[in-house]
């Protein structure tokens, strides 16, 4: 697996919103529970950063592996406040390029997260190059090459080991390997994805383990009650930091 992925605006697991409301309403920044927008002067947030990382507690943890970074070779848009997209890069082996932990554990009953990204998989001669993308939502940061996986929910594109989908590079949403949920539409190479999801414990308590995850992607206004996937009754961590 070797593949690309860039965000646009760019928020690749950077936007938490910690609130109850329709998928139209993410961008109240009153509700944020943290968001970076990746803002190259803030070299991953170890400058000074401004109110869109105050709910962070320390800079971006990059991996030694193969981190994220500015992609330095983007044409410029003529859109104002442009900044550079921020470039993730398959290595064939399990690691996490870039994690950071909230300033306050997360524990309430509704966690909503939304990420743009560019999907750019690499040319291959024949075949499909499976893809493993997720964003993990866990208690710990762990290490490089951390297993995020069971009771953790996670939030990306895979490719469908069974199914409809089997054999395809699909969004997907899971609490584990044997808890997964596959979309039906494949992945576009070239094509810039809005993506929302929302956790929520469906039996409400701070103690209480997150359940469901629900996932729009490209949501219209309208469509709030039509997520694309929907994994419920699970058994997920019980908060988020």
């Amino acid at each position: 697996m070797n593949r690309i992925l860039r965000t646009l605006l760019p928020r690749i697991g950077a936007i938490l919103c910690g609130f109850t409301a329709a998928v139209s309403n993410l961008s109240i920044a009153e509700d944020r529970l943290a968001a970076d927008r990746f803002v190259p002067e803030h070299d991953f947030g170890k400058q000074s950063a401004d109110d869109m990382q105050a709910g962070f507690a320390k800079p971006w943890q990059l991996s030694q592996i193969r981190p994220a970074r500015f992609d330095d070779n983007a044409e410029p848009s003529s859109a104002e406040g442009f900044v550079p997209p921020v470039v993730i890069s398959g290595t064939n082996q399990r690691n996490n390029p870039l994690r950071r932990e909230l300033r306050r554990t997360y524990a309430e009953d509704d966690l909503f997260v939304g990420f743009r990204f560019l999907y750019e998989p690499s040319k291959i001669d024949q075949g499909i190059d499976p893809e493993f993308f997720v964003l993990w939502l866990d208690r710990t940061q762990g290490s490089d090459q951390a297993v995020h996986s069971v009771g953790v929910p996670n939030i990306g594109i895979h490719m469908a080991d069974r199914g409809p989908s089997r054999g395809k590079n699909v969004f997907m949403v899971r609490f584990g390997a044997q808890q997964t949920a596959w979309s039906r539409t494949e992945m576009e190479p070239g094509k810039t994805y809005h993506v929302i999801a929302r956790l929520a414990k469906q039996t409400p308590g701070t103690r209480n383990g997150y359940s469901q995850i629900q996932l729009w992607v490209d949501p219209q206004a309208d469509e709030a009650d039509q997520p694309i996937l929907s994994l419920n009754d699970q058994d997920g961590i019980h908060q988020i930091r």
